[in-house]
């Protein structure tokens, strides 16, 4: 195994890398070479050549290096490399370790040395940090070569702390665009399906200007329509709604863009019915858009539930078993069920009455929030702030009027 070590002259480092290169050219070629004419060879190979296009040399040898090197002697490899890359001038250095990074992530077969060329990656991104926006060019190359690579899982604890680093690395919208759409990727491989929508939802929620829309985005929106209605735990579409590459799906010429749009709708404001009438009008949608009918209709009657605790929570929030039946379209019979579903998903907090068939629901998820909404969220905070003020004063007369004897 070699071993390059780095407080070597930069000369003398640049020798024995470009030896262990012409050891591993002979090894590939079935040759036995004595060391004299090993060193002959790399003398031929090094001779006249300046530092960064020496530097370059040794990058596109690669492939080689993966090939017939150990992961060891890899890792070695390039940590020597980074330490002859550092003592170059700044724009020179800079090209080269573009160079470096980009043939970590690009050499096939991408399998080949991959847990030690995202070691390396990771190595990169600790060491060149004197520009926060190359780092973050070398987090997304990382991002990159772990989810064409299927190593994804391993870099999920880096985003606890992401929004942080994106504001460091000054990233443009369009670098933003590319990363979202990276950690998209990576919760989506990671099978983290709920955090993976998120993440498209962000990137969607990027665009300002119908005209930055492509057909690639379009796409993009159709998916995050699709799973917004088949991940189990996603119950707000309202904001997801508002985005504008979601807007132009409505009405698009192409038929199922159409139809994730209209379903969203659904989803957003209306209730089992309307659900069932579409899914009746349109018999082969579900099994185009790859979504399973009985979990799509339970999630509408949850969502239906959630409509009618927001419509009787203004009064006494108490609703009986016949009406909640109605509107899920199911018998009375069933309505626990879904009340109790409903409570455990997080969708409403209720109390059920077995003995007077009703159900109490003290607060229930806002499936939108229009004017009118806004002026009962107005009216309680004016209550709640007259309730407090109602309550101070009465303890600041208990205080005046100081113990009693």
């Amino acid at each position: 195994m070699a071993t390059f070590v780095d407080l070597l002259p930069e000369k003398e480092l640049g020798n024995i890398l470009t030896e262990f290169i012409v050891r591993l050219q002979n090894k590939s070629a079935g040759k036995t070479a004595q060391d004299e004419e090993v060193t002959k060879t790399a003398a031929s190979l090094t001779g006249g050549k300046e530092p960064a296009d020496l530097l370059r040399f040794f990058l596109t040898q690669v492939p080689l290096l993966f090939k017939e090197a150990s992961d060891k002697e890899v890792e070695n490899f390039f940590f020597a490399v980074f330490n002859l890359i550092k003592k170059l001038d700044h724009e020179s250095g800079k090209k080269v370790i573009e160079e470096a990074v980009d043939q970590l992530v690009t050499t096939q077969p991408l399998q080949d040395k991959s847990s030690t060329r995202i070691k390396i990656l990771v190595h990169v991104y600790n060491i060149f940090d004197e520009n926060p926006t190359a780092r973050g060019g070398y987090f997304l190359s990382l991002l990159e070569y772990s989810n064409r690579s299927h190593h994804a899982e391993v870099l999920l604890p880096q985003f606890k702390d992401i929004d942080r680093r994106i504001v460091e690395w000054g990233l443009s919208r369009k670098e933003k665009q590319r990363l979202y759409k990276h950690i998209r990727n990576t919760y989506r491989n990671a099978v983290r399906g709920k955090e993976a929508y998120d993440w498209s939802v962000r990137y969607l929620s990027l665009f300002d200007s119908e005209s930055e829309i492509t057909n690639d985005d379009l796409e993009e929106a159709y998916n995050a329509c699709v799973e917004a209605i088949r991940i189990p735990n996603v119950y707000r579409y309202d904001d997801l709604a508002q985005l504008l590459p979601i807007k132009k799906l409505q009405g698009h010429s192409n038929e199922l863009y159409n139809k994730s749009h209209q379903l969203l709708t659904i989803y957003l404001q209306e209730d089992v019915k309307s659900l069932l009438q579409f899914i009746n009008n349109n018999p082969e949608v579900l099994k185009q858009l790859v979504l399973e009918g009985d979990a799509i209709t339970e999630k509408i009657r949850l969502l239906s539930i959630a409509s009618i605790g927001a419509s009787v929570s203004a009064q006494s929030g108490q609703v009986g078993y016949g009406t909640i039946a109605t509107k899920l379209d199911v018998e009375e019979g069933e309505v626990e069920y879904y009340v109790v579903l409903s409570i455990t998903q997080g969708v409403i907090d209720a109390k059920i009455d077995q003995l007077t068939r009703t159900v109490t629901i003290t607060r229930s998820l806002q499936r939108t929030f229009s004017t009118e909404e806004w002026k009962q969220l107005s009216q309680h905070l004016s209550v709640w702030t007259n309730n407090v003020k109602l309550l101070l004063k009465t303890l600041n007369e208990c205080k005046q009027q100081g113990p009693q004897v």
